[in-house]
């Protein structure tokens, strides 16, 4: 099992595996890594999985302040979409591939 940190703003960065501001940005890893989301900004986000018009309940941060985090484990491969609850703009996507 690996981990991998997640930052800025709560959502990578375009060339980091996160998110610029209505870029939705791809973090690939392997079938057992714990994603660890850090909020880097001033204000609330969240991590939430799915779409805004679709939330599909595989995980969901709820809130989180500056300086907070959020961690999931991704077991199963696939592709995982999730968005900021506040910030609808703000989009990413984890990809999971098998071990």
């Amino acid at each position: 099992m690996s981990t991998v940190a997640v930052s800025a703003g709560g959502f990578p960065l375009a060339g980091e595996g996160l998110l610029a501001v209505g870029v939705a940005a791809a973090l690939q890893v392997a079938a057992g890594t714990t994603v660890t989301w850090t909020n880097h900004d001033a204000i609330i986000h969240s991590v939430t999985s799915g779409s805004p018009d679709a939330p599909d309940g595989a995980f969901d941060s709820g809130f989180f302040d500056q300086a907070g985090t959020f961690s999931f484990t991704f077991t199963d491969s696939g592709d995982y979409t999730y968005f900021c609850m506040r910030h609808n703009f703000m989009r990413g996507t984890v990809s999971v591939v098998p071990n």
